[in-house]
């Protein structure tokens, strides 16, 4: 009899579940990539109402336009 690891038996464990306990080690790692990848897209791509609205209040803090034409633009972009 062969003792260690093996595609069918692994030790302490009936014949046949070392095939299932791989599989769900497979699945657990596609699902894992699956997260990871779509956070990072998340993280990188966010909406561009949201990036209109950063840089038109850095360019108010900045003073390069007025009180007036701000709440116009900050109306537009919210509507």
């Amino acid at each position: 009899m062969m003792y260690g690891w093996t595609w069918n038996h692994w030790p302490g464990m009936g014949p046949g579940w070392g095939g299932l306990l791989m599989l769900l080690i497979w699945l657990a790692a596609v699902a894992g990539a699956v997260v990871l990848a779509r956070w990072l897209l998340r993280r990188d791509n966010g909406t561009a109402n949201d990036r209109a609205l950063t840089l038109l209040n850095e360019r108010y803090a900045r003073g390069e336009i007025g009180r007036d034409e701000y709440l116009q633009k900050r109306r537009d972009l919210e509507a």
